[in-house]
């Protein structure tokens, strides 16, 4: 999804969201909060699987800094794997809730 752009005062490219697509963050925003204030935690799960489509479309992951597949692959994908894991594991605790021993 392309987002409309305009440069910065550096002459950068600077993506802006569409007013639909903030209104999508801050419901995400709350129901973050709200599940996370009710003791679950599916939707962290699933924000960290939602993570990985990005990732892999564009070739870069975001851990602390960017991290680009093309300069550092080993650390990419391990960055991948490790959201799939958290995902997995999240989304599973709360489907399953004999595995909160074990997350």
């Amino acid at each position: 999804m392309a987002y409309p752009s305009s440069p910065d005062a550096s002459g950068d490219t600077v993506r802006r969201l569409s007013v639909g697509s903030r209104a999508v963050n801050y419901a995400a925003f709350a129901a973050l909060v709200v599940t996370t204030w009710l003791g679950y935690q599916f939707l962290w799960g699933l924000l960290f699987i939602w993570w990985i489509a990005p990732s892999l479309r564009t070739g870069r992951a975001f851990l602390v800094a960017e991290v680009n597949r093309h300069e550092d692959a080993f650390l990419f994908w391990l960055i991948v794997i490790l959201f799939a894991a958290l995902g997995g594991l999240m989304v599973g605790a709360d489907a399953f809730p004999a595995l909160n021993n074990y997350v």
